[in-house]
């Protein structure tokens, strides 16, 4: 039997195609199983399952986006005013709502801590400008950002390279 493509059957192939199909434990009817199994694992229907695969990636993509923005949003919202003055309006441009994200990974939780640093608040607004003015992307800002990270010469650099690579079991913020 061919072994299955990566992207749409996983590395074993028939393996995947047994967990769509339904197999190891779930119930139905073991028809209709055994022929969508027999449908996944045919060479011509993988460029289809392919296109689904990419697509609903895509949605999963989407909605966790929305999902920490609006987690995010609700984190400013119970902020200080100055900070809901100050970051409220950059949560629209994507690349500063990430890096904003990561104010609520600080290990004492005290997500206020960094929003509310003046020269924190002056870089975002420093980088929305830009953006805005079309100065710069919001690609390169992050370019710009993880180069500046990997420079061994640069600020943060040791704790990036302590992080960068670390196994977590959770990796999003509460």
């Amino acid at each position: 039997m061919e072994q299955g493509h990566p992207d749409v059957l996983g590395p074993q192939g028939a393996g995947a195609a047994d967990a769509w199909a339904g197999e190891g434990g779930a119930s139905g009817s073991s028809e209709l199983q055994r022929e969508l199994k027999d449908y996944l694992l045919q060479p011509e229907n993988r460029p289809v399952l392919e296109a689904i695969q990419r697509k609903e990636h895509l949605q999963a993509v989407k909605d966790e986006e929305r999902r920490l923005g609006l987690l995010l949003k609700d984190r400013i919202l119970r902020s200080s005013p100055e900070v809901r003055q100050a970051l409220g309006p950059l949560v629209g441009i994507p690349v500063l709502r990430r890096i904003m994200l990561t104010f609520m990974s600080d290990p004492s939780g005290d997500f206020e801590r960094w929003a509310a640093n003046p020269y924190v608040q002056r870089v975002l607004r420093g980088a929305a400008e830009a953006i805005g003015r079309g100065v710069v992307s919001e690609a390169d800002i992050e370019q710009s950002m993880l180069a500046s990270l990997k420079d061994p010469r640069g600020a943060g650099h040791q704790e990036f390279a302590a992080n960068a690579h670390r196994k977590v079991g959770h990796t999003r913020p509460q």
